[in-house]
């Protein structure tokens, strides 16, 4: 949904974010889907650790141009709005016992599991 401006400006990135219902509620919690498409190519992630944040590793890791992002989420009035993929994209949520939900940086060990 991005779209190329005619001085050759990259556009905002347009994308939806919502709870995975096809699986069952796990000890985990449930996994979100964000997705999106730019440039006509659609891109999907699924994700326990913070969808939109494994969106822009995907955006990143597919050569997507640097930009802006916006996020909507279904069941939600209004939108986030990023200013970078990039920048988006070194983040995840993380939860321990001493500590809920919160946000912290990427740790590449942990990919593996969003795959789940």
């Amino acid at each position: 949904m991005s779209k190329r401006l005619s001085q050759g400006m990259v556009g905002m990135i347009e994308a939806r974010q919502y709870p995975d219902m096809t699986r069952p509620l796990g000890s985990r919690g449930r996994a979100w889907v964000a997705e999106c498409v730019v440039d006509g190519v659609p891109y999907s992630v699924r994700s326990y650790t913070g969808a939109s944040y494994a969106l822009a590793r995907a955006l990143v890791a597919a050569g997507v141009a640097d930009q802006p992002l916006t996020m909507t989420i279904d069941g939600l009035p209004g939108s986030q709005t990023h200013r970078s993929i990039a920048g988006l994209a070194q983040w995840m949520i993380s939860d321990s016992n001493g500590r809920p939900f919160h946000r912290t940086r990427w740790q590449p060990y942990l990919a593996h599991q969003e795959a789940d």
